[in-house]
């Protein structure tokens, strides 16, 4: 069962003023350099290259047109599936270009296997950089139910008419 992250993801995408560019990525399982240039096609860009070297170049030449108030916001989603050679070079890329790595965020969304990966001792370089973490909790029996009242509401529907009451023994 789900946990609403791509939920999340889309609330938090609307959510954003149009200062910030903003990227998703979904399929996690690719190289950085499949990252990379899954990140300057969403951003427009014709893909130049396909050294990590060139594609970096043209992130960094991008990052540098852009205004100084605006913002490239990369949401990962799935980032459990990310190989850990994908998030040491995802920790390595804020070291490329101090003034240019401001305007680039990345927002990893993910399972909890996410954050074990994130403690293994390879990872330290990305997850001393992480500046906010967040989890989100399972709802309580008193939650969901208003939870599913609510999300019957909004399609015309109540509880009362999907569901019957379990009889008392």
């Amino acid at each position: 069962m789900g946990t609403g992250k791509t939920a999340l993801i889309h609330f938090l995408l609307k959510q954003t003023d149009d200062k910030a560019r903003k990227v998703c990525v979904y399929y996690t399982s690719i190289t950085f350099e499949e990252l990379l240039k899954n990140i300057l096609s969403e951003l427009g860009l014709d893909v130049e290259g396909k050294s990590k070297e060139s594609l970096l170049s043209q992130l960094n030449g991008f990052l540098a047109q852009i205004d100084e108030d605006e913002t490239v916001v990369v949401i990962i989603d799935e980032a459990q599936n990310l190989f850990e050679e994908v998030l040491e070079e995802i920790g390595r890329l804020n070291s490329l270009n101090n003034s240019l790595s401001m305007q680039l965020q990345i927002i990893f969304v993910g399972q909890p296997e996410f954050e074990e990966k994130l403690d293994s001792q390879r990872l330290g370089q990305i997850n001393e950089r992480l500046k906010i973490r967040c989890h989100i909790r399972a709802l309580n029996e008193e939650e969901s139910k208003e939870y599913i009242e609510h999300r019957l509401k909004l399609v015309g529907s109540s509880v009362s008419k999907v569901f019957t009451r379990k009889p008392s023994p």
